[in-house]
């Protein structure tokens, strides 16, 4: 039995033969589904050759060994027929017909056997060793008949098991050029079977990982046994995906001649291993949200009476009537500043809590724009200049009505949004807040002419503890 696939022998139960074999390569792949007869070592063997989807299968046996015995029979014929011309001058020629005919019936025979007709059979119409040897050759091509399913069976489950499995199967000749790859594996790659065969291995991966595994089989001797590895297989249409690859040396003849790799996908696996580290993450997050919720219950209600000290005292300060306009709008502000941080204090008391979202107040967006503006001031306007850089403020307000809302909390997004504009804006730049009515809708719209963020950025811009910052600055909690 010989297996060829890509121009070459893989495989053959005769080595001795099988340089012959290579050489008349192109001679036998070319026949037809007809038996056909063939010299290898000065023997004639008896041909049949089965095409399959990546080469050629050769069936072969020996007529030499299989007709030995019927030359031998043939002397034995010529020597019986003799004596039984002898005999049958004597008594007669009916004698010489009975014997005759199970002798030409056996000739018969072994010329349709030599032409591949392994379902006949002889007649056996007479006893003694005619019988016996009519009998011996059915059960020769019985046998033989046998085989050929036998083989012609084990090669289909042979490929039903290589199209069948879910993983990436390969072959490679002793060169790394794919003499075979299944139909799991060519729709994971996206190519078909012409696109692949005969092509080098590592044109399958990306170009990183192609030289690095070629560079280990440079060093890898033949027969040694061959690693497992990992590697980013390219699928097509930009997208890639990483297998391991678990591969063997075909041996003949004690030497090998091929290589047998089956890869696995591991990108679900990969998946589920960062989804399980993102989990874990959140989990610790979580947990250092829950102590500083406690923590924060306890400074809250601290600085909360430190506030109200405050605002005790510029409400006294600005019942005075001796007080000049700007001190007392100073002392305005330093009171809706107070009150304001006393409503962000209390939303700190409740940190970790349910919020009751039934309590609100009519909100004008207008309002609070322009006094959240004020208030930051200092920090968008003061702080820049004296580093000299220029950050404005342009307000971009349509007439909209009251919302039902809760106003520290505006007061506290947009703060958190124009500090963070002014961090991102190192030369200077431009902050737009607009406010509109879009249908049902109110819409409050904040831009800045800042570096923006990176797509790394985006994905984790909600976790309270992540900032671009630095240790030495703001947790990014706001």
């Amino acid at each position: 039995m010989t297996f060829a696939a890509a121009g070459r022998v893989l495989a053959s139960t005769a080595p001795a033969a099988r340089s012959q074999l290579e050489t008349q390569l192109g001679a036998w792949t070319a026949r037809g589904s007809a038996p056909f007869e063939m010299a290898l070592n000065g023997e004639t063997y008896l041909s049949l050759v089965y095409p399959f989807d990546q080469g050629y299968h050769l069936i072969q046996r020996s007529l030499d060994q299989a007709t030995e015995f019927l030359r031998q029979l043939e002397w034995v014929l010529l020597l019986v027929g003799a004596g039984v011309l002898l005999v049958a001058a004597l008594f007669s020629l009916v004698g010489v017909g009975r014997i005759a005919r199970p002798v030409e019936a056996l000739v018969e025979g072994t010329r349709r056997l030599a032409a591949g007709e392994l379902s006949h059979r002889l007649t056996i119409s007479t006893g003694g060793e005619l019988g016996e040897l009519a009998e011996s050759f059915n059960h020769m091509t019985t046998s033989l008949a046998h085989s050929r399913e036998a083989l012609a069976e084990s090669e289909r489950r042979y490929r039903d098991l290589f199209d069948s499995a879910q993983d990436l199967v390969y072959t490679t000749d002793l060169e790394m050029r794919l003499t075979s790859v299944n139909r799991a594996g060519l729709e994971f790659l996206g190519r078909a079977e012409e696109e692949v065969r005969g092509r080098p291995f590592y044109d399958l991966l990306i170009p990183e990982d192609a030289q690095r595994l070629q560079e280990g089989d440079r060093q890898l001797p033949p027969g040694a046994p061959r690693p497992v590895f990992e590697a980013r297989f390219a699928q097509g249409k930009g997208q890639q995906a990483i297998l391991e690859v678990v591969s063997r040396w075909i041996m003949e003849g004690g030497r090998p001649v091929a290589t047998h790799g089956v890869g696995r996908d591991l990108t679900a696996r990969r998946e589920r291993e960062q989804a399980t580290h993102r989990f874990r993450e959140q989990l610790a997050q979580a947990e250092k949200l829950r102590a500083l919720g406690e923590m924060a219950a306890g400074v809250a209600h601290n600085f909360n009476n430190l506030l109200t000290v405050v605002l005790g005292h510029a409400e006294l300060s600005a019942l005075r009537q001796d007080l000049p306009e700007t001190v007392r709008q100073d002392l305005r502000r330093i009171s809706e500043a107070a009150r304001r941080c006393a409503a962000i204090v209390r939303r700190i008391q409740t940190f970790g809590r349910p919020i009751d979202l039934s309590k609100k107040a009519p909100v004008d967006l207008h309002q609070v724009v322009r006094d959240t503006v004020d208030i930051t001031r200092p920090r968008w306007k003061s702080e820049p200049e004296r580093q000299g850089r220029a950050v404005r403020i342009e307000l971009q307000l349509e007439p909209v009505p009251p919302i039902a809302s809760q106003g520290s909390a505006w007061e506290e997004i947009l703060s958190n949004l124009i500090f963070n504009a002014v961090d991102a804006m190192p030369q200077g730049g431009l902050i737009a807040i607009g406010a509109t009515a879009d249908g049902g809708e109110l819409v409050l719209r904040v831009t800045d002419t800042g570096v923006g963020m990176d797509e790394e950025t985006q994905r984790r811009v909600f976790e309270p503890f992540f900032t671009t910052r630095g240790r030495s600055r703001a947790p990014g909690w706001g």
